[in-house]
């Protein structure tokens, strides 16, 4: 999620990928997702909520849960 140019995509956390793990197919979903456009809390919930529960679950965000950092065209990843 980059907030300064209004985009969201998915990529995969590399910390959660074992040596020798076949991640061809979570790499494809993700590039079937593509660049989404995504201006403010409203539209990254939605994405949420597109992804399904786990997504909504762990990542929902409210007007309280923005501050300066994000605003500023920092990238925040799930």
């Amino acid at each position: 999620m980059n907030w300064d140019k209004g985009k969201a995509w998915l990529q995969l956390n590399e910390f959660l990928v074992t040596d020798g793990m076949d991640v061809s197919e979570y790499e494809q979903r993700c590039a079937d997702f593509e660049i989404r456009d995504c201006n403010d809390i409203e539209d990254f919930n939605n994405i949420l909520k597109f992804l399904g529960d786990d997504a909504e679950q762990t990542a929902l965000l409210s007007e309280d849960d923005i501050d300066g950092d994000y605003s500023e065209g920092q990238a925040m990843s799930l």
